[in-house]
């Protein structure tokens, strides 16, 4: 089957968009220059920065409605620009995101989840992939090895976090260059990855993947963070994937916490009779 063109924000996408790597590297373009610079944490500090985690996670927004624009290169150095809107609904348990070409104006790919239901329409192609949130691969769509739960929960704004974790060890930076709030990455573990998680001022603004077999590497960087009431959002994320090269960035041009939803019209997904429908899953 032809890849599929899927690029999301978390929304801010995507989304994270968006690091370092198990054990003991830095994110957001700063290295632990060395041992006299980091020193281990307790138990108990890193289980109080995952409850902050877990609190931003349950703060993550019921309903909103967001612009963005989705930058970067993907497979032999191709560059893309594309813009969208993205509408989400916990209570529904729907959320839809339009990509739409940034010269012509036109919809490109449509998505919208429905619990764990998932539609991909190619609007020009006239074919609507049909999958599922727990049984999709990415790798059939797209050529980047990161997990679909990952990838949505940093679209509606949550700080994914990789199943069935352990914690590895907990890290604090302290040169003179820190401030008041310190940096501090937590190491998680599971049969599969390892994952960092880079706090600063108790807010995430990295995360590393590292694939125990592969050893591939994915870093997304969770810039600009904003708070709108107890809601914490980020107007940019950039995701890296350190084995294929490719980059995207993507930025929040609008975001409506109070938008009122119209499910007949910001939640539906019609497409022509002549529409031609793949099941996946």
């Amino acid at each position: 089957m032809r890849k599929i063109t899927i690029l999301k924000t978390t929304a801010g996408i995507t989304a994270s968009f968006l690091a370092c790597l198990a054990i003991a590297v830095s994110c957001a373009g700063r290295s632990v220059a060395g041992d006299r610079d980091k020193k281990d944490v307790g138990g108990d500090k890193i289980k109080s920065l995952i409850k902050k985690i877990d609190k931003i996670n349950e703060r993550a927004p019921s309903a909103f409605k967001a612009g963005f624009v989705v930058e970067g290169r993907v497979g032999k150095n191709k560059k893309f620009k594309t813009m969208g809107e993205m509408v989400h609904s916990a209570s529904m348990k729907k959320t839809r995101i339009t990509f739409i070409d940034s010269v012509f104006k036109s919809p490109m790919t449509v998505v919208l989840q429905e619990d764990r239901s998932l539609k991909f329409y190619m609007p020009v192609e006239k074919k609507l992939y049909l999958d599922n949130s727990d049984l999709i691969d990415l790798k059939s769509y797209v050529d980047v090895p990161v997990d679909y739960r990952f990838i949505s929960s940093l679209a509606i704004g949550k700080i994914p976090l990789i199943a069935g974790y352990t914690v590895k060890q907990g890290i604090a930076q302290t040169g003179p260059e820190i401030g008041s709030g310190g940096d501090y990455f937590i190491i998680l573990e599971n049969l599969n990855q390892y994952q960092t998680i880079s706090l600063k001022d108790d807010i995430p603004i990295g995360i590393m993947l590292l694939h125990r077999g592969t050893r591939d590497k994915m870093e997304f960087y969770l810039e600009n963070p904003v708070k709108s009431g107890n809601i914490l959002y980020y107007k940019s994320i950039r995701f890296i994937s350190l084995g294929t090269g490719d980059r995207i960035s993507v930025k929040i041009t609008n975001i409506d916490f109070n938008h009122k939803i119209n499910p007949q019209k910001d939640l539906l997904l019609d497409v022509p009779r002549n529409t031609e429908i793949i099941r996946i899953h």
